[in-house]
């Protein structure tokens, strides 16, 4: 079971998710609250997997970018996953600079997919709406911020000649199959065609295309 907290102001935007995330069995929202002050008592008195953060607080004052840092500080295993209207590239750059996992915009259809997107950040992934998405890889300079950690980890280990799942596993501490997980979502953002086959060829062409994107530092690459 997923343990979910929700900070959202509008009662109604509240209401919706709740009742989403309601319909998947291994959710449950075991906290709310409506505004971003309440935010750290929330999380001391709900120890949660993930965070659903709205970004635009209507009434006080809140400072979601300071907040997201504090809350990465104290509690490093929670998933922060965003929920806005805010669609300014700079302002995505921010927030997962500062540690969120993912950036979703509330007029997005794909918000209906919340449960996923929250399991998806569970395994350690990013996720993002369409059209953010889409700002960040028509930008080069915040173009990296579309993968995870562990996936440049991996990145870098294939330009070192590393092309074993379990010897990344050993590199890593990840498990083979989070190691395979990773991988797959690292060929499909960086768009290697029929990399699902995981060769030395997609190992190769996504090193060489993670080097152009500066995801790696200009390693020579093993052949």
């Amino acid at each position: 079971m997923i343990s979910v907290a929700l900070v959202e102001d509008f009662p109604l935007m509240l209401a919706a998710v709740k009742n989403l995330l309601a319909e998947d069995p291994d959710l449950r929202v075991v906290a709310t609250a409506a505004h971003g002050k309440e935010l750290d008592g929330l999380l001391a008195a709900h120890p949660v997997d993930v965070l659903l953060l709205d970004l635009g607080m209507a009434t006080g004052y809140f400072e979601p970018i300071s907040a997201i840092k504090r809350v990465r500080e104290s509690y490093p295993a929670l998933k922060i996953l965003v929920l806005t209207s805010y669609e300014a590239v700079a302002y995505v750059r921010d927030v997962i600079k500062a540690g969120a996992h993912g950036y979703l915009l509330k007029d997005d259809v794909e918000t209906l997919d919340l449960p996923a997107k929250i399991k998806t950040v569970v395994q350690g992934g990013r996720v993002f709406s369409t059209r953010i998405e889409h700002l960040l890889y028509t930008d080069h300079l915040v173009r990296p911020l579309l993968f995870a950690e562990e996936q440049c980890t991996i990145l870098r280990l294939m330009a070192q000649g590393c092309g074993e799942a379990r010897e990344m596993a050993r590199e890593t501490g990840l498990t083979p199959d989070q190691v395979a997980y990773h991988t797959t979502v690292l060929y499909a953002r960086l768009k290697i065609p029929g990399a699902f086959l995981h060769n030395a060829a997609h190992r190769r062409a996504a090193v060489m295309k993670g080097l152009e994107w500066g995801l790696i530092p200009a390693l020579r690459v093993e052949e």
